[in-house]
Order: structure tokens, then C-alpha cells, then sequence
């Protein structure tokens, strides 16, 4: 239904050092423990229907958010082969801590703001089970992404399904999200692709 831009849809490739560094001193064993905010435990709501098992969060500075703008859109650019907005979603504005057992459904992002995405491995104990993503385009075959500590995958969140159906198998993996969205997106696109992009505008109203 979306028109793609990427030949493949995702790509694995390492994070800034910068905003990995900066990534990481927020999630100190400290800030892990007491995150923010916690999510699936004992009176505790889930985070969002997707997520199965306990996740925590810790916020991102606004003014690292803006760094992560600046150092992710050209990353972003040069993999979709397209001129973007200058604004960019932080998923959750922070830092998201899934828990030992946690698993995430099969979705696609919000067509409106994750177009041309970033999920980004900050910070993972152990690192056993590498929590593979599962990618794939509607209709397609399916590709399990592997990204350790420090790397990012770059993807289009509103046109690939994506998962991670095995239970997490380390203490924690720490991820952060970034969602950008094509100049003039959109118009220039497929009849499917603008009226799916609509829908979702008007669903996301109520």
C-alpha cells in the first residue's frame, strides 16, 4: 500500500559516536533501575498494545533530542535518496528499557511520522540473544535484522511490518527511536500512498 523508497526497506549502520555516547550516559545502571517511567509490572499499564512484558523509559534531554535530529538526518537522506523535513519525531521522547521476557508485535509505524526511521541499539546486557528485528514489506518475505550495541537500523517504518517475537533473553536492551517524514510527503507518492497517509492523519485525530 506504501510506496517504497529504499530497494530493500532497512539498512544496518553504526550510530553517530557522538549521540551514542550521550545515548548511553543517560542509561546508567542507576537511571535503568529508577527509570522515569515503568510500564507491565505489578499495577503497572503497558506501555502501548505492542509491547508484551515490562519496558521502562528514560527521557531525552530537548536538547539532545536536537542534536539527534541534526546528526540522523543525513544518515536518514542519503538512505532513502530523498530530501526530508527538517522536524523529526523522538519515539516516546526517550530512552525505551525493555525487560528480561519483553517481545514487541508486528506493526507498522504511523505513516505520518515514521517514515524514514531509525531504531537504535544503545545499550543491551549480555547480548546473548541479539533480539533480532523481523522485517518485512506487505506481501513479502521476512528478514531477521541483527544490530548490536552502538549500531542503528535505518527503515521505513510505515511500509515495513516489524517485530521482535522472541522474548528478550538479557537483563535489558535499551533503544531509542527516531521518525522523519519526506519534504512535501505525500504529494508525488502513489494514489494508495496518499490516501492510506490521510487515513491515518484522521484515525490518529480521535
Amino acid at each position: 500500500m506504501i510506496s517504497g523508497y529504499h530497494h530493500r526497506g532497512y539498512e544496518v549502520v553504526a550510530m553517530p559516536p557522538d549521540i551514542h555516547r550521550k545515548l548511553l550516559a543517560l542509561v546508567s545502571d542507576a537511571s535503568i533501575q529508577q527509570p522515569h517511567m515503568s510500564y507491565g509490572g505489578q499495577g503497572e499499564p503497558n506501555e502501548n498494545e505492542i509491547i508484551f512484558g515490562r519496558s521502562a523509559r528514560v527521557n531525552i534531554p530537548a536538547t539532545l533530542q536536537a542534536e539527534m535530529r541534526r546528526a540522523f538526518k543525513p544518515l536518514l537522506s542519503s538512505f532513502c535518496g530523498c530530501e526530508l523535513d527538517d522536524s523529526a519525531t523522538i519515539g516516546g521522547g526517550g530512552v525505551r528499557v525493555y525487560r528480561r521476557g519483553a517481545s514487541l508485535a508486528s506493526h507498522l509505524d504511523w505513516a505520518h511520522k515514521f517514515v524514514i526511521s531509525a531504531t537504535m541499539n544503545v545499550r543491551q546486557t549480555g547480548n546473548r540473544s541479539r533480539w533480532p528485528l523481523h522485517m518485512r514489506a506487505l506481501g513479502g518475505a521476512a528478514h531477521e535484522v541483527f544490530h548490536t550495541e552502538g549500531e542503528a537500523v535505518l527503515y521505513e517504518g510505515s511500509r515495513m511490518l516489524h517485530s521482535r517475537t522472541s522474548p528478550l533473553e538479557d537483563d535489558y536492551y535499551a533503544a531509542a527511536f527516531i521518525g522523519f517524514v519526506p519534504k512535501d510527503y505525500p504529494a508525488g507518492r502513489g494514489l494508495f500512498t496518499r490516501l492510506y497517509v490521510g487515513l491515518v492523519r484522521s484515525v490518529e485525530g480521535f
